[in-house]
């Protein structure tokens, strides 16, 4: 029996929002593609309408462009495409890359990007349109794994061979740095969080605070002792939240399950917990509109006021 709009399954693989418009991007390469969704108006916009044509990996903070590429393995394409939302136009594409990863910039037209480039993986730094690679980086991580400050307009990369390294890229002046943190291991994740600020989390799970050449804090992770790489993580109002949702300490003295964000303090340092109302509630959460955060079965959290909610079943058909 076919399932009601109303009792549909919401999930999907990866999403993202526009920063000044009430618009998210949401794909899933098994069940329906990929499309934009307006929540002022309740439009859809299908970039792919079916799952195996392509998949969104970054919308612009206007809401007005995507960019996506080639799902497909098998053919060894995976090209890049910039496409405008309202009228699902290609504007440009390139194959300059087999693409996994691609972000927009503060510079139009200018886009970083992880893929193959003549069978080697790189994170480069490109102009979409003319296809010219303005900056290559001496390293290639998941673009996940930095981060990019749009007031700053830099990039930071963690170094995958180099104990203790971050890279640096900024969009302003084209120049490009390595910089060198108080570590003994591998950068696992860095979020250039001011000028000369770092918070970075390494390969012993130790997060730091480093500003102006100074470690301000070191924290030990302990919450977690099934970690294999350093935790996701957002940043918001001066305070990290580690994306997971975790069993809080107290569910020990309940009879019922208790989840918690792990969040940690940027000025002092200091780990403390947030529970969540809803034992139900579990997996990983990043930002959505406002001051929520999302996961991918389409359960958001306000965190600012704790409210519960989910999106439309609707959305999705």
């Amino acid at each position: 029996m076919k399932k009601s709009v109303k009792e549909r399954e919401i999930y999907y693989s990866d999403f993202g929002v526009s920063e000044r418009r009430s618009r998210a991007f949401f794909h899933d390469s098994l069940s329906y593609g990929s499309f934009v969704y307006d929540f002022e108006t309740n439009q859809k916009y299908w970039i792919a309408a079916k799952p195996k044509d392509s998949e969104i990996k970054a919308i612009t903070a206007d809401g007005k462009y995507v960019l996506a590429i080639d799902t497909t393995f098998d053919t060894r394409k995976r090209f890049i495409r910039l496409v405008e939302v309202e009228t699902q136009k290609e504007v440009a594409m390139t194959k300059v890359a087999f693409g996994y990863e691609a972000l927009f910039t503060p510079i139009e037209g200018v886009i970083l990007v992880r893929g193959d480039i003549k069978k080697r993986e790189k994170v480069v730094v490109l102009d979409i349109k003319t296809e010219e690679i303005r900056y290559a980086f001496p390293g290639a991580n998941p673009l996940s794994y930095g981060q990019l400050n749009e007031e700053l307009k830099t990039f930071v990369l963690p170094n995958p061979r180099k104990k203790a390294e971050v890279f640096t890229y900024d969009f302003q002046t084209g120049e490009a740095n390595v910089i060198a943190l108080p570590s003994k291991r591998l950068i696992h994740r860095v979020a250039l969080v001011a000028q000369n600020t770092y918070f970075y989390i390494d390969g012993d799970y130790i997060a730091t605070l480093f500003k102006d050449g100074a470690v301000v804090w070191q924290t030990p992770l302990g919450f977690d002792d099934s970690l294999h790489y350093a935790p996701d993580f957002f940043i918001r109002d001066n305070r990290v939240y580690f994306s997971y949702l975790y069993d809080s300490p107290a569910t020990e003295l309940t009879e019922m399950r208790i989840p918690c964000f792990y969040t940690l303090d940027l000025t002092t340092g200091k780990i403390e917990t947030m529970q969540i109302p809803d034992p139900d509630y579990a997996g990983f959460f990043l930002p959505f509109l406002g001051n929520q955060v999302v996961n991918n079965f389409g359960l958001c959290i306000d965190l600012d006021t704790r409210e519960l909610s989910k999106l439309a079943s609707a959305i999705f058909v």
